[in-house]
């Protein structure tokens, strides 16, 4: 198994705090807690460093986390992004 590290960006994140922190615990408990979601100037997005054997996989079964966790809050994944290396 490998790490992989990309961001997804969100759509439906809404601004409201509340709301905010609600996603953040459904994404956490949904098999997302190898992330951090994260705001800025009003573009949400989840950064990952997922275990998997390929890229390909790691993004798959991010996106099926989002989705089955926090779909029902009216969130959908938009671009993937892969990290750049520090």
């Amino acid at each position: 198994m490998q790490t992989h590290s990309f961001r997804i960006v969100l759509h439906g994140v809404p601004d409201d705090e509340d709301a905010y922190l609600d996603i953040a615990e459904a994404l956490f408990g949904g098999g997302c807690d190898d992330s951090l979601l994260s705001s800025c100037e009003g573009v949400a997005s989840i950064t990952f460093d997922r275990e998997a054997e390929s890229y390909d996989e790691a993004v798959a079964s991010a996106i099926a986390n989002i989705q089955a966790a926090a779909g029902s809050l009216g969130v959908t994944v938009g671009d993937v992004l892969p990290e750049d290396p520090v």
